[in-house]
């Protein structure tokens, strides 16, 4: 039985991502010929911690601008508070968003088999959506990859106010793309945030890994095989 919609998790899923935000802070400012020792990312990610409160309520303004005013201020900070100039702070984010949104990015990189797995559903009738655990910059990346056009939808979590294995977002997702629960199905490399939480919705669901050890067989090691698993009878009896 052929899914009227497919959902897709993005991180592991359809994007590699490679990330640790103070350690890539540090690498940022040593690119820009601020010295700052490896520590530094620590305090980083300690200011960060420390305002994830209103990092979050600036994500559910779905405003890009008040999210950049937040980094450029935490940078200001942080450069302060390791005895630099804090008026570098916009430069650091400059370069910051010059190594993660680029297609040349180490961060983000798209898997070889998304975007053929992409053209092959919506070539045969299939809407798409991505239903993510991510901030405002999802929609960044997926522009910056030119993958934002495969996409009815792309919700993510700290948009929403609510994450996977939330029930919630998943149903946000089926009010939007105007589907129902039975005629979905979702993608994603997290047993528990993914298969149960698209499972909680009434969804159909699939688990990617593409390090080939899951212990929840069946599943995917890739998307070029992911139209066999719209006949695994187990997919279509959520728990």
């Amino acid at each position: 039985m052929k899914p009227k919609i497919v959902f897709f998790d993005c991180a592991q899923t359809l994007v590699k991502v490679d990330w640790n935000l103070g350690s890539f802070m540090v690498e940022v400012a040593e690119s820009l010929n601020l010295q700052v020792p490896a520590e530094a990312g620590n305090r980083y990610l300690d200011l960060y911690r420390s305002r994830l409160g209103e990092y979050q309520r600036l994500n559910l303004t779905k405003n890009r601008d008040l999210v950049r005013e937040f980094w450029i201020q935490i940078n200001a900070d942080w450069l302060s508070q390791e005895g630099l100039d804090p008026l570098r702070a916009k430069a650091l984010v400059d370069a910051s968003d010059q190594r993660l949104f680029s297609e040349e990015s180490k961060v983000f990189q798209p898997f070889a088999d998304v975007v053929p797995c992409l053209n092959r559903l919506i070539n045969n009738g299939i809407t798409l959506g991505i239903i993510s655990n991510w901030d405002i910059s999802l929609h960044r990346v997926l522009e910056t990859f030119d993958l934002a056009k495969y996409f009815k939808v792309a919700l993510a979590s700290l948009e929403e106010g609510v994450e996977k294995p939330a029930k919630r977002l998943f149903e946000i997702a089926l009010e939007r793309t105007g589907f129902r629960a039975e005629d979905a199905l979702h993608i994603g490399d997290d047993a528990w945030d993914d298969l149960q939480g698209a499972r909680n919705a009434g969804m159909r669901a699939v688990l990617i890994d593409r390090t080939r050890h899951s212990s929840i067989p069946p599943f995917l090691s890739t998307l070029d095989e992911l139209e066999s698993a719209f006949d695994w009878p187990a997919v279509y009896n959520p728990a």
